[in-house]
């Protein structure tokens, strides 16, 4: 058996490797390969455990030449659906990936829709190959090998649901010794943006009520204690308050169900509210450093949107610094070495010790060590801005005035 990953951005890429790491053949294409991997190492993306699955890893062959998609059994189109700041979907780089396929591949290959799509897309391409599958992707920046690698389960879409799912196809999924969920196309579909909406929802739930508990002095870390011990909730809960959904794939499936609700006339405030109250929370910095009047140099801990990651896309902290359209930035960022007209500085401490103002941006292990006795010592300033409660402020001095969600 040969599998085919056609798309080299994160999705692609992630699964090429981990698809080859079952010890099944993979051929994985992309037209632009030296911008994406060189001398067996990935340089597009950051994610943990890729380069050292990818060494010394003799199922996976890297290719631009379509031709030899005619040797695949399956194909997977794997490539991101790029999306704007407001989460809209572009498909044009899909469709014509899709259609240029379709002119190597056999009508008895299987093709597999990996992409993020919205329902109806599948069906579409069902009218030009019968032989098509839309495999849910549910992976996380930052854990995306792992999530590849070992998944939960895996949802795949059909065309009807009595339709036998392709042999060989089989054969691949059952190398996963996961649970399958067998469903149609738009049944599929729904079921990932139905994952993304769930987590959104979990997310706003926490900004909501860590923001009021904070105004009733109560204590948000031993609630979300609480809650997480209840069954019906779970220790693995999104229940950390943060500054508004990032990312683009979270944003993209809130898009997508306002869309699809408002297409098929029904009721849109629930996503509405979401959005609304993301926005609201996305703010939350800009309006501390407005408010208070701070100024001076500011120094920005973490530009990433999360930790483990070097993606920047809908980062809060690109966000906050086009927002403050100031020059007075300097910022630190394990992953991401240059961002506009702002100063990349080499540590934290580094950082620390030239600003006036610290905003901890990216919950990053490195940040959790920071030596307090260093930040006492060279902090010349007067705030710190700490959403994620990275430090703890009663072992900073008594004058510093300190920020944080909860």
């Amino acid at each position: 058996m040969i599998i085919g990953v056609v798309g080299l951005s994160h999705l692609g890429l992630v699964s090429s490797i981990a698809f080859s790491k079952k010890k099944i053949k993979v051929i994985a294409f992309d037209k632009n390969l030296k911008n994406i991997i060189r001398h067996n190492k990935v340089i597009s993306i950051s994610e943990p455990n890729l380069d050292k699955n990818l060494r010394n890893n003799s199922y996976l062959k890297f290719s631009s030449n379509y031709e030899e998609l005619k040797k695949c059994h399956i194909v997977y189109i794997a490539g991101d659906i790029p999306t704007d700041n407001k989460g809209n979907s572009d498909y044009k780089l899909i469709d014509i990936s899709i259609n240029y396929v379709l002119k190597y591949i056999k009508k008895e290959t299987t093709l597999v829709i990996h992409s993020q799509v919205r329902p109806g897309f599948t069906r579409k391409i069902y009218s030009k190959h019968k032989n098509v599958y839309y495999h849910v992707e549910t992976l996380i920046f930052g854990k995306a090998f792992d999530r590849a690698f070992f998944p939960e389960r895996i949802i795949i879409g059909k065309c009807h649901n009595g339709q036998k799912i392709d042999t060989k196809f089989k054969q691949f999924i059952k190398k996963f010794n996961c649970p399958l969920i067998e469903m149609n196309f738009e049944s599929a579909e729904l079921a990932k943006i139905s994952i993304n909406m769930y987590l959104i929802s979990s997310i706003t739930f926490a900004n909501y009520m860590s923001g009021l508990a904070k105004k009733l002095d109560a204590d948000w870390a031993n609630i979300s204690r609480a809650l997480k011990l209840d069954k019906r909730i779970g220790k693995l809960s999104y229940l950390q308050p943060n500054i508004g959904i990032s990312g683009g794939n979270l944003e993209r499936d809130l898009k997508s169900t306002e869309m699809i609700a408002l297409n098929n006339k029904y009721e849109t405030t629930f996503p509405a509210l979401l959005r609304k109250l993301s926005n609201e929370q996305r703010n939350w910095v800009f309006n501390i450093v407005n408010k208070k009047n701070i100024k001076g140099k500011l120094g920005i801990l973490g530009l990433s949107y999360k930790e483990n990651t070097n993606s920047i896309k809908n980062s809060p902290s690109c966000y906050l610094v086009d927002r403050l359209k100031s020059k007075n930035i300097v910022y630190y960022d394990p992953k991401v070495k240059s961002y506009k007209n702002i100063k990349s500085l080499s540590s934290p401490n580094e950082v620390i010790k030239s600003s006036k103002v610290i905003i901890f941006m990216t919950n990053w292990k490195i940040f959790k060590k920071i030596d307090y006795k260093i930040i006492n010592k060279i902090f010349k300033g007067d705030y710190i801005i700490d959403p994620y409660k990275i430090i703890d402020k009663d072992k900073l001095k008594k004058n510093i005035k300190y920020f944080s969600l909860w």
